[in-house]
């Protein structure tokens, strides 16, 4: 990974697409996208850190579920679409703030 930023402005814009009515295909390609950026992010972290702190590993862990209760592939715990969706815009807003204050684009 290059650009942790495009990541997540693509986990973004997921979350985005979360809000409409999707037939369960599209579904799984959203929740695929969002597994395969988070698990990115991550490993983009690991390699530049040697590890990873438990609140940006939280936070990743947040985006996935969210972004998964929204779609159909996790648990709601009776929360509506439109709260997972604020959590995980929050969530997704605190890790670009780790990024780009823990890990330069420059090196």
């Amino acid at each position: 990974m290059n650009s942790p930023n495009i990541a997540i402005e693509q986990l973004n814009e997921i979350t985005r697409a979360s809000a409409r009515d999707l037939p369960l295909a599209e579904r799984c390609a959203l929740y695929a996208g969002t597994r395969v950026l988070v698990d990115d992010l991550r490993t983009h972290a690991l390699s530049e850190a040697g590890e990873i702190d438990g609140y940006l590993s939280e936070k990743l862990r947040n985006v996935r579920w969210h972004v998964g209760a929204v779609l159909g592939f996790d648990v709601d715990n009776g929360h509506a679409d439109d709260q997972h969706r604020v959590w995980a815009y929050g969530a997704l807003s605190t890790v670009r703030d780790i990024f780009a204050e823990r890990f330069s684009e420059d090196d």
